[in-house]
């Protein structure tokens, strides 16, 4: 019987009643109402009741026009905010000689309410029933939504490394209901992006789609949390492409580089994980693996949803309740995870055949996202030291020197460590003359002041990059969403731009000596 309940509103949900249905109802409401307003005690208690309520009598007066002008569609609306098995409550009455039995039906889940945690003046947090987190950015400038959902661990809780990164391959690759050919067909026959991805301290789901297709979209997002097959035909398909194109990363110097940088900066950990790591440990991926990392990766402990978009708030807690509701797994905690320290100087040298140009990685550890003075110096310095043609080893290796082809610098802060980089393309008999001035532009930031007009433009550079880098639905999503992942906030965002202008010339000089050291790797290639 609850089933069959439950059935019909879904039905209604989904088509809604038909005129004569309608009018059907009308007719039983209208005449109820005249049959309980015979009684003047009736009377009395719905004026009472109804001002009590609603703070006007008005109500009761208007109450039989107001039925009269309800609309098929407004049956549909209201059933689907406010019916169905996720926000209801069922209350079971058995007789005394049943008060033994155990209820096999329980397939409603009582859930509470999201619980609203704060807010900024553009962004809302809740805390679902089952823990997940949601940050609702409100965007009435146009019919874009898009969804940045992270789950906190990525490959840092994997058993096998490479698993992470496979099953974000093949999550989209068909489910319970559509097959991969079906389920790409209805992508794009949408116009909804549904792509997963792996990273050390998160995995990622980034959804993009517009206001008419949001509910299509809860429903296939639906499908790849909890229905993905995860079939071996499409698992070998990718592990396939996985190593072809690792195979082809071979011939690209700089990617070699930064491999034989990648597998000593953080040496034995997730984040030092390499394409050279990677072409071993594929193959050895079984489809256990696989489904054992799938079941787990969205508990919704873990998760944080940014949603920036015109979405019906109510509706959208609700669907992700019910989404993330039947994810296994544990809470997962940052502080548990540790990685090694660089305690010497790593020198990594490959070779490519017929190659032209020598390129020179220099890679120095630094702390992870949550010093967060730290790293907004590192940022500045990053801004001045290599990113753009106004920067110094542009301006002093390539344009004074003559030294480089390509050359520049570049500040990857994950959650636990980040690493700080310096590179150079260079002729060969270049290569002992190139890397000797990169280091020496990196080590006089540890004894000579940046002028202040230096030091300004650099921020305004970084800042810009950032306003820049906030143009769409997509990148106002992805960024507050990884700031609240990263344990910083969603209110980070905010906070930003007072954190940069605070860097001065002395935090410059002190996080320069606490981290350009002589404990640093080194990846040369060069010709064979």
């Amino acid at each position: 019987m609850q089933s069959a309940v439950f059935d019909e509103i879904k039905n209604i949900q989904k088509n809604g009643v038909t005129q004569e249905q309608l009018q059907i109802a009308k007719n039983m409401i209208e005449r109820n109402t005249y049959y309980e307003r015979e009684s003047v005690s009736n009377i009395a208690s719905e004026i009472g009741y109804t001002f009590v309520t609603t703070d006007d009598t008005k109500f009761y007066e208007n109450y039989i026009d107001n039925i009269k002008k309800v609309t098929a569609i407004d049956v549909k609306r209201v059933a689907n905010k406010y019916l169905g098995v996720e926000k209801s409550a069922v209350s079971i009455v058995l007789p005394q000689s049943a008060k033994d039995v155990k209820i096999s039906n329980t397939t409603v889940q009582n859930s509470s309410p999201a619980k609203f945690i704060s807010e900024n003046k553009s962004t809302q947090k809740y805390e679902l029933s089952n823990g997940a987190t949601v940050l609702l950015t409100p965007n009435t400038s146009n019919d874009i939504v898009a969804v940045s959902i992270y789950s906190k661990g990525g490959e840092l809780f994997e058993n096998r490394v490479g698993t992470a990164k496979l099953t974000a391959s093949v999550m989209t690759k068909g489910t319970k209901k559509y097959s991969t050919t079906d389920f790409a067909k209805v992508l794009e026959d949408n116009g909804i992006k549904i792509v997963p991805s792996a990273k050390p301290d998160s995995f990622t789901l980034t959804v993009l789609t517009t206001k008419n297709e949001y509910d299509k979209t809860l429903e296939l997002l639906d499908e790849v949390v909890n229905r993905a097959k995860l079939d071996d035909y499409e698992i070998e398909k990718s592990r396939k492409d996985m190593l072809n194109a690792i195979k082809k990363s071979k011939d690209q110097p700089l990617s070699v580089a930064i491999d034989g940088y990648k597998g000593h900066i953080f040496e034995g950990s997730p984040y030092s994980v390499s394409n050279s790591t990677l072409e071993k440990e594929l193959p050895k991926i079984s489809q256990n693996d696989i489904k054992k990392y799938y079941e787990t990766a969205f508990y919704p402990e873990n998760v944080v949803i940014s949603i920036n978009g015109n979405v019906d708030k109510e509706k959208t807690l609700n669907e992700l309740t019910r989404i993330f509701n039947g994810k296994k797994g544990q809470k997962f905690d940052y502080s548990k995870y540790s990685i090694p320290n660089l305690t010497a100087q790593k020198k990594i040298t490959s070779t490519i055949k017929d190659l032209k140009t020598d390129w020179i990685i220099m890679g120095w550890q630094t702390s992870g996202v949550k010093n967060q003075k730290d790293c907004a110096t590192l940022q500045v310095i990053d801004s001045l030291l290599g990113t753009g043609m106004s920067s110094r080893l542009f301006k002093n290796l390539r344009d004074s020197d003559g030294l480089a082809y390509q050359l520049g610098s570049q500040f990857s802060p994950n959650i636990l460590k980040g690493a700080f980089i310096t590179y150079i393309g260079t002729n060969p008999e270049n290569l002992d003359y190139a890397t000797k001035r990169m280091k020496e532009e990196v080590f006089k930031l540890k004894t000579e002041f940046v002028g202040s007009k230096e030091l300004q433009e650099a921020k305004d550079k970084l800042l810009g990059q950032y306003i820049i880098g906030q143009e769409t639905n997509l990148d106002k999503a992805s960024t507050i969403g990884w700031f609240e992942t990263s344990e910083r906030g969603y209110e980070f965002d905010s906070k930003y731009a007072d954190l940069i202008n605070s860097v001065t010339e002395s935090d410059i000089i002190e996080v320069a000596n606490k981290y350009f050291t002589e404990q640093y790797v080194i990846s040369v290639v060069k010709p064979e």
